[in-house]
């Protein structure tokens, strides 16, 4: 009986500290923290409150719920074809949603569909459309210095191939071949003639044409109709704001009859 008195508080205790243990196990692995796991995890279904982090493999074939952080010094696989490597390399075969932001340093895409996009440099192998697109630098294939297309830091833009635009182009300054840059081409229609009159040999007649923001020192290109009168030679220069004039000269021989017809006036400012 003596050695029953001493037994029965003894289990007691061994029976409360297990009881402690167990739930501090149960606290740390069920209340939102972080679960670290120093081995390769493989399940059907994952779910953390709070951080997950493995220095194995994550294997998951089912639904995969985080909470906060996933954190996986190996190779962590999902079932739903998304896949991150040890070097930090994220794939999948189907769709990528972000609910958030996504900060990105360099991104290869298929194809390419946001309604913001921010990142250092966007690789694009095939389509990309996005609302707002903001890039540090953008190209179609290859590295940046052998890129198809390629628009650098300073927003400049240059391809190996065709430019094509199916809209409206607009250009501050456009240099054809390393030429004199061309700020502005104008182009409108007027009527130069002499209402059938004849301009006499060595004898020119004037007209003015509006061509809006044409200004002194442009240059100036006619368009001659089809059907001018044989013997008869055009000038044109910019003789005032928006105004161009036009010299239609008889420099050969008889008095040549001059009737009404409509010219084109191109100015070229530079």
């Amino acid at each position: 009986m003596k050695d029953k008195k001493y037994l029965y508080p003894g289990l007691a205790a061994i029976f409360v500290a297990l009881i402690t243990a167990l739930s501090w196990v149960y606290l740390a692995y069920s209340s939102p923290g972080t679960t670290v796991i120093g081995e390769n995890i493989s399940t059907t279904n994952l779910t953390v409150l709070g951080n997950a982090s493995t220095t194995g493999t994550l294997n998951v074939a089912g639904v995969t719920t985080i909470t906060n952080n996933l954190i996986a010094t190996g190779t962590a696989t999902f079932a739903t074809n998304f896949k991150i490597d040890s070097s930090g390399n994220a794939s999948t075969t189907g769709g990528f949603i972000v609910g958030g932001t996504a900060t990105l340093a360099t991104t290869t895409i298929t194809d390419l569909t946001v309604t913001t996009a921010s990142s250092t440099n966007l690789n694009v192998s095939s389509n990309a459309t996005s609302s707002n697109l903001s890039v540090t630098e953008i190209f179609r294939s290859g590295s940046s210095a052998s890129a198809q297309f390629y628009i650098d830091s300073s927003g400049n833009a240059s391809t190996t191939g065709d430019l094509i635009v199916g809209g409206n182009v607009t250009l501050a300054t456009t240099t054809i071949g390393g030429g004199t840059p061309i700020r502005k081409h104008l182009s409108a229609t007027g009527t130069v003639g002499y209402a059938g009159a004849e301009i006499a040999t060595s004898s020119c007649i004037t007209d003015t044409i509006t061509v809006t923001d044409a200004a002194a020192g442009d240059t100036v290109v006619l368009g001659p109709p089809s059907d001018l009168e044989a013997g008869l030679v055009g000038f044109g220069l910019v003789s005032g704001v928006n105004t161009v004039t036009v010299r239609l000269c008889n420099l050969t021989g008889p008095g040549i009859a001059s009737a009404d017809k409509t010219w084109r006036f191109d100015v070229w400012q530079h």
